[in-house]
C-alpha cells in the first residue's frame, strides 16, 4: 500500500554584448540535464490523483492544511460513519460505501479514516483498483502504518507485488499500530512473505513469514488466520528444501 521523481531543469542563457558592427556572439548550445531512469526491476509508483469527489480534489482543502485532528468523525458525519461500520460488519459493502461517502460529505474536510474505510469496502468487493485510489487518498492525508498496510494489501490482491513490497516496507518503518487481533507489523510482514514467495524469493519470504506469525501470536490473531500463514510458511520451507 504502493513516488514519481520529477526532475526540474532550470537553465539561464546569457546574451553577450557586442560592439556595433561586430558579429553577434553565438548563443551557447543547451545541453539538458540527464534524465533520471528508474531501476529496471522497479515498477514506477502511479502518480497520486485524489478521488474526484474528495475534499482534497475539490480545492476546498489541501493536504498541507490537514492535521491529526482530521481522524475524528463528529456531528452528522458520525451517524453516517457508524451506519457504514454496521453495514460493513454485516457484509453490506455497497451500502457501507454509500454511508462512508455520506459521512465524508457531511464532515466537509479530508479524513483519512473515511478514505480508508471506503477503500477497505472496495477491497471486500474485490474492486482493488478503486480501493487503491482511496487508500492513496488516505496516505496523502496521513502517511501512517495503517494506511500503508491497507494499500499494500490492495496492491498484492491486484497482482502488483512490487508496489505492495514498497508500501509494506514503508509501514514497517513507521510507528507501529496494534490492538487485539491486529498489528501493522504483522500485516506488513505477511504481505512481504506472500509477495516474496510469489517472486520465488523464498529465503526472504520465510524470514517475513516467521516474523509475521510471531507478532500475530503476540497480538492474539484468530486461529484461522494463523493457520493460513503457517500453511504459507510450510510451503515456503518445502520450496527451500527442494
Amino acid at each position: 500500500m504502493k513516488a514519481v521523481i520529477a526532475v526540474i531543469i532550470i537553465f539561464a542563457a546569457a546574451v553577450a554584448c557586442a560592439a556595433p558592427g561586430d558579429a553577434p556572439t553565438p548563443r551557447p548550445t543547451y545541453t539538458p540535464y540527464p534524465t533520471y531512469t528508474p531501476a529496471a526491476t522497479a515498477t514506477p509508483r502511479p502518480t497520486y490523483t485524489p478521488y474526484p469527489n474528495s475534499a482534497v480534489a475539490s480545492g476546498d482543502f489541501t493536504v498541507a492544511e490537514v492535521d491529526g485532528s482530521t481522524g475524528w468523525i463528529f456531528g452528522a458525519a458520525a451517524d453516517a460513519y457508524a451506519r457504514g461500520q454496521e453495514q460493513f460488519s454485516n457484509g453490506e459493502y455497497e451500502a457501507a460505501i454509500a454511508s462512508f461517502k455520506e459521512a465524508k460529505r457531511r464532515l466537509g474536510k479530508p479524513s483519512d479514516v473515511l478514505e480508508s474505510r471506503i477503500g477497505v469496502s472496495y477491497d471486500a468487493l474485490e474492486r482493488y483498483d478503486i480501493a487503491i485510489v482511496h487508500h492513496s487518498n488516505a496516505i496523502a492525508i496521513s502517511d501512517d502504518a495503517v494506511n500503508r498496510v491497507n494499500r499494500a494489501i490492495s496492491y498484492f490482491n491486484n497482482s502488483q507485488c512490487d508496489l505492495a513490497i514498497i508500501d509494506a516496507k514503508g509501514a514497517l518503518g513507521k510507528e507501529h499500530t496494534s490492538g487485539e487481533g491486529y498489528s501493522t507489523d504483522a500485516e506488513a510482514n505477511f504481505v512481504l512473505a506472500w509477495c516474496y514467495s510469489v517472486q520465488g524469493k523464498y529465503l526472504q519470504a520465510l524470514q517475513h513469514a516467521d516474523a509475521g506469525i510471531a507478532i500475530a501470536n503476540d497480538y492474539q490473531y484468530a486461529e484461522y488466520y494463523i493457520a493460513i500463514m503457517t500453511g504459507l510458511r510450510d510451503g515456503i520451507r518445502s520450496e527451500l528444501n527442494r
